[in-house]
């Protein structure tokens, strides 16, 4: 080794060459001179020049908003059932008065898509406050524009009007519902009571309701508030639903759409209550009816189309008033059929009365105002 090549003793910053003599030479002193400068500098800068600038500190609440806001959506999978979201709950219930629905006490809620609805509207509102329950409205009107919500996406909109103070099972709690989506179009939901309906329901800007109906010739059940469950809609962890729920007060009338024979009445009472199976063998379909509180047929009894066969109401395992309509194939009693795209139903979008648009009209725009 030559006086050019020494070796760096790391703890002293020694050089040693290899005759064992030390040796600084002037580079070394230089390299030395400024590396302490630099210790001094930052000495300075971080106990004094800090002390007298530092910058005021964020809440952490703050920093986890924000990186919540720069983080890039991420698409939510489409077998999910529901998309993800976030809450911003804004002021409290105030007093309207309403046109069409009279006086009502409201409060606007905004939402940005983040996590799951439930799970979100959970942490914002408490259970006794009712989430729960606004979760399964939400759930109702969004499927029909956004089945399976797999067009969802994380920066997603919704804005909500609900009604209160207290959120009620029996009660329609949304008023109006608005959705912007970055994939999936965007909607707007009124609900709206006319003066002579019985029901109120859910419509569109230009007056046609979200869901479809049933002509009433081939209608299971002609009077009632909702649909509050479509065939194949998951329940917590149990299987996808079978039928489609409509939901009545107890004692409304409940048809068959087509003819057939009567097969059987009250099985499985613990779970079906009083119950109804009719084989219609020219639709090759067999239609079942749940949760009956009157029976007006009887096993082997030949019915009309159109001929009232029962009244609905809360029997067996059922939480609520209503009516349990499922399609079977008459040849594969384990294929469910969807009485909505099923070739012998018709069905048909309800529109707001020609004489009633300008009171419609009206009713939206006062919803708009308070909504923004």
């Amino acid at each position: 080794m030559n006086d050019g090549e020494m070796i760096n003793r790391i703890g002293g910053k020694r050089f040693i060459g290899e005759d064992g003599n030390k040796k600084t030479s002037t580079g070394n002193l230089v390299f030395i001179s400024i590396f302490c400068l630099s210790v001094i500098l930052n000495f300075y800068f971080i106990f004094f020049q800090g002390k007298g600038e530092k910058p005021a500190e964020e809440d952490k609440t703050v920093l986890r908003e924000k990186a919540k806001e720069e983080a890039p959506a991420q698409a939510s999978s489409p077998g999910s059932k529901a998309a993800t979201l976030s809450t911003a709950m804004e002021g409290g219930f105030i007093d309207v008065d309403f046109p069409a629905l009279g006086k009502k006490q409201v409060k606007r809620l905004a939402f940005t898509i983040n996590s799951s609805l439930s799970q979100t509207l959970c942490a914002a509102i408490s259970k006794e406050d009712g989430c729960e329950i606004l979760t399964a409205y939400m759930s109702r009107l969004l499927n029909w524009k956004l089945p399976g919500y797999s067009d969802m996406r994380n920066g997603d909109k919704i804005g909500l009007l609900i009604e209160g103070p207290k959120l009620e099972d029996d009660n329609n709690n949304i008023l109006a519902l608005n959705f912007q989506g970055s994939k999936a179009q965007g909607f707007e939901t009124f609900y709206y009571k006319g003066p002579k309906w019985k029901y109120g329901s859910y419509f569109s800007e230009d007056g046609v309701e979200i869901f479809l109906r049933f002509r009433d010739e081939e209608a299971p059940i002609k009077d009632f508030s909702e649909i509050t469950s479509l065939v194949g809609d998951f329940r917590g962890k149990r299987k996808g639903h079978s039928g489609v729920d409509f939901k009545a007060e107890v004692g409304s009338p409940v048809y068959s759409p087509f003819e057939g024979r009567v097969l059987r009445v009250n099985w499985n009472f613990k779970f079906n209550g009083d119950c109804i199976e009719i084989d219609h063998p020219r639709e090759g379909t067999m239609a079942v009816y749940l949760h009956l509180s009157k029976v007006d047929v009887k096993p082997g009894q030949v019915v009309k189309a159109g001929q009232k066969i029962a009244e609905s109401g809360n029997t067996g395992r059922s939480f609520a008033p209503h009516l349990h309509y499922e399609l079977k194939d008459r040849n594969d009693q384990d294929k469910i059929l969807n009485p909505f795209k099923f070739k012998f139903h018709n069905t048909y979008y309800k529109k707001i009365p020609a004489d009633e648009l300008s009171s419609f009209r009206e009713h939206v725009e006062k919803v708009r105002q308070l909504m923004n």
